[in-house]
C-alpha cells in the first residue's frame, strides 16, 4: 500500500527512524492512574447504599433531637468526639426500642457536618434491602470519606485500584484494613491536621445477618485509625452485639447506656408540652381547642404510659394533631 495513505494521519512517531519502543503500556498506565483518582470513585457508587447515608432523600425529614432535649447525652458524645486525648475511640450507644437512639445518631451526624467532623454515616434498616446487610457497608463508608475528608481521596482511590474488584468478596476485616485503615494511615502522615472525624453506624441490630452484627463490633473495636476516626456504634443490646462487646479488649470502647445513664422523663415532658403548645398555635383547627388542652392530667397519663420512651409520646402527638379529645 502507498505510504501516502497515512500522510493525513501522522502519529507521534511520524518521520522517526532507528528507535525502539519499550514499555508499550504507557498510555494504558496513564489512563489507569487517571481512573484511580476519578473514575474508580465514581464507579464506587454501584457498590454503595445511598439510602443509608444521614442525608439520603429516602430518609427525608428524619427527626432530630427536639431543642432542649437530650442535651446532656449530646454534650457527652460531642465531648468524646472532640477529645483528641481520649484513648477509647469507639463508643457503643445502646438502649431499648423507642428510646430515641436513631434520633440522637441523626442529630450527631448533622452536627458533625456543620463542624466539619463527619467522616461517614450508615443507618441500617431491616425493612430496606439496600441497608439491612453489611454488603455495602464499607463501600458506603469509603465513598463518604472521599467526600467529607478530601485529603484522603487519592489514598482511597489508590487503595481501590490496588485491591481490585475482588475486594468486595473479601472479609469485612480485610476490607476495613485495605480500604480504610491503610489509606488513612498514609493520609494522616501527609496531612496531620485531618484528625478528629466521626464515623456513625446506627441501628446495627437491624442488620439481618445476625453473625455480622458481632463481626462489625469486633472489626471496628480492633481497627486502629491512627487518631483520625472516632466510631459511634448505635444499637439495641442484642445478643451478638452484646457478646462481642464483652469480648472486646479492656478500654477499646466506651459503653453508653441510655436508660441507665440518663433519665429522659424531664426531656419527654418538655417535648410534649412544647409540641402541644405548637399545635395550639398553628393547627388549622386550633380555634376549637380548649385553652387548657391538654390538661396536666392528660400529659401525666402519656408520661405514665411512655415507659421513658420518646416514641410513645411522639405517637400521641401524631394522633393529637388530627384528633382533639381525651389523650389516651
Amino acid at each position: 500500500m502507498d505510504d501516502s495513505a497515512y500522510s493525513s494521519k501522522a502519529g507521534p512517531f511520524h518521520g522517526a527512524s532507528r528507535f525502539t519502543i519499550q514499555q508499550a503500556y504507557m498510555a494504558e498506565k496513564i489512563d489507569i492512574e487517571r481512573a484511580g483518582n476519578d473514575d474508580l470513585l465514581v464507579t464506587l457508587q454501584k457498590q454503595i447504599a445511598h439510602s443509608a447515608m444521614h442525608n439520603s432523600s429516602e430518609r427525608y425529614d428524619v427527626p432530630k433531637c427536639h431543642p432542649g432535649t437530650r442535651d446532656k447525652v449530646l454534650e457527652e458524645i460531642d465531648s468524646w468526639i472532640n477529645n483528641a486525648n481520649q484513648e477509647s475511640r469507639t463508643m457503643w450507644l445502646d438502649g431499648p426500642a423507642g428510646a430515641g437512639k436513631s434520633v440522637i445518631a441523626q442529630t450527631i451526624a448533622v452536627r458533625c457536618v456543620e463542624e466539619d467532623k463527619l467522616a461517614a454515616s450508615f443507618f441500617f434498616s431491616r425493612h430496606n434491602a439496600d441497608r439491612n446487610t453489611c454488603r455495602s457497608l464499607i463501600a458506603t463508608i469509603v465513598y463518604q470519606l472521599s467526600l467529607y475528608v478530601k485529603d484522603v481521596k487519592k489514598d482511597l482511590a489508590d487503595a481501590l485500584q490496588n485491591s481490585g474488584p475482588a475486594i468486595w468478596s473479601m472479609s469485612l476485616e480485610w476490607q476495613i484494613q485495605k480500604l480504610i485503615t491503610e489509606p488513612l494511615a498514609k493520609a494522616v502522615y501527609k496531612y496531620p491536621t485531618i484528625t478528629g472525624k466521626c464515623l456513625i453506624i446506627d441501628g446495627l441490630d437491624e442488620c439481618v445477618e445476625h453473625n455480622m452484627q458481632g463481626e462489625v463490633v469486633r472489626c471496628f473495636t480492633k481497627a486502629s485509625f491512627r487518631g483520625l476516626l472516632s466510631v459511634l456504634i448505635v444499637s439495641r443490646p442484642e445478643l451478638y452485639i452484646r457478646q462481642e462487646f464483652k469480648r472486646a479488649p479492656a478500654g477499646s470502647f466506651i459503653p453508653f447506656n441510655l436508660n441507665e445513664k440518663y433519665d429522659p422523663e424531664k426531656d419527654i415532658d418538655w417535648y410534649l408540652r412544647d409540641k402541644f403548645s405548637q399545635i395550639r398555635l398553628h393547627h388549622p383547627l386550633r380555634h376549637g381547642l380548649d385553652s387548657n388542652w391538654p390538661s396536666n392530667e392528660q400529659i401525666e397519663q402519656i408520661m405514665n404510659g411512655s415507659s421513658k420512651q420518646f416514641i410513645y409520646g411522639a405517637r400521641h402527638l401524631v394522633t393529637a394533631t388530627f384528633v382533639q379529645g381525651n389523650v389516651t
